[in-house]
């Protein structure tokens, strides 16, 4: 049931730094491997689902994409509590192992708590996206308890700058600070803390940084800003190499390794200095995962519109085996200029909603590939991947 709610030259020092390059990239593509998805991505499961249990939020974050979603279906709507159990009844009957519950803000239903505990009674590793604002004592209590990994976004160096990009007060920056220190003081298994990397976030990294490690987080990684309008990238080439650089010199100066989450093509900048730095696209656009809306259709990934059908008719298998999903994973979307390319395994050509914003097509190039210059390196005899 359904509610609803209205350089060419050999140098010594640089061979040196080469070397270290190519030692983290393997490193990464080790860390890869351990990731749910990247062992399931052909297979016949995903690594996890990703259930929007609202489209209702708290917030409004202005490069958030559920708004426009929202807005695009004219109604708010969610699933009833025993409508959402059967959804994951019918997912762990499929074999899936992580599910993650995510919005719109999770944490404004009030059965949350008893949807997550179902799903560890299940089976399930659980995981949450949440934005911490209305963590208390006694909820940050139960969800050290019962959730395996909690990802909160940091979007500001402080009240001002969160406020600015999220529609919020300092207040609820205040709260959310405190939401991160309950839970790891309940000792919750794993708490991530997750920027998109806006122009003023790029300029604040450094800071954003010392407030990561003042809260005791380990866990931080960025995000390119998702496109959402084919007229306007938010991101340019400049804001990449910026970000690389500000990346870098946190590594060099703490050895903490941080990375960039979702699709952004290595060729955005150096891929032998963006490359160690990126996931890549291996949880993007349907590669590994798919996302579960809040009225039980299935999409290939948050914000991209495709429909793959409704989970309550054709469960886990008709969704992962769909043709759009199917040739999402067989890189049968990656544009021409991308194959062949070393980095492809992981980059898969970038982000595929962007280059659709683009191009007008999902084949086409994201806007900031630059195949051109991984063909410059391969012919300078400089080593690739």
């Amino acid at each position: 049931m359904m509610k609803e709610h209205a350089s060419s030259s050999r140098d010594p020092g640089m061979e040196a730094l080469a070397a270290l390059r190519l030692g983290l990239l393997r490193v990464h593509d080790r860390l890869l491997r351990t990731l749910p998805g990247q062992r399931a991505a052909h297979r016949r499961l995903p690594g996890e689902v990703m259930l929007e249990v609202t489209d209702r939020c708290n917030l409004a974050c202005r490069f958030c994409f559920n708004q426009q979603y929202v807005q695009r279906r004219g109604v708010q709507q969610e699933l009833d509590t025993d409508a959402i159990r059967g959804v994951l009844q019918g997912l762990a009957a499929s074999g899936l192992r992580v599910v993650r519950f995510t919005g719109g803000e999770p944490l404004l239903r009030g059965d949350i708590v008893t949807l997550m505990r179902h799903a560890r009674e299940l089976g399930f590793a659980v995981w949450l996206n949440t934005n911490g604002t209305l963590l208390d004592d006694r909820l940050a209590r139960r969800l050290a308890g019962l959730v395996n990994n909690i990802l909160i976004p940091l979007n500001g160096a402080d009240a001002d700058a969160d406020g600015r990009a999220c529609g919020n007060d300092g207040d609820h920056f205040r709260r959310k600070l405190r939401g991160v220190r309950m839970l790891l003081e309940q000792g919750a298994p794993r708490v991530r803390l997750g920027t998109v990397a806006t122009g003023p976030n790029i300029a604040a990294l450094g800071r954003l940084h010392q407030l990561v490690v003042s809260l005791g987080v380990h866990d931080w990684e960025l995000f390119r800003v998702v496109p959402q309008d084919p007229d306007h990238q938010p991101t340019s080439h400049q804001d990449v190499a910026q970000l690389g650089r500000a990346l870098w010199a946190i590594r060099r100066e703490t050895g903490l390794r941080y990375f960039i989450a979702n699709a952004i093509p290595f060729c955005a900048w150096d891929p032998e200095r963006l490359a160690p730095l990126a996931l890549g696209a291996v949880a993007d656009d349907g590669h590994s995962r798919f996302v579960i809306d809040s009225a039980g259709r299935a999409r290939p990934m948050y914000y991209i519109d495709t429909d793959l059908g409704s989970i309550l008719d054709g469960g886990l298998p008709a969704v992962w085996h769909h043709p759009f999903m199917r040739r999402m994973r067989a890189l049968g979307q990656v544009p021409q200029a991308c194959r062949g390319c070393p980095y492809l395994r992981r980059c898969k050509g970038g982000s595929r909603l962007a280059a659709r914003l683009a191009t007008g097509s999902p084949r086409g190039l994201d806007p900031l590939a630059r195949p051109e210059v991984v063909r410059a390196i391969a012919s300078s005899g400089r080593r690739a991947g």
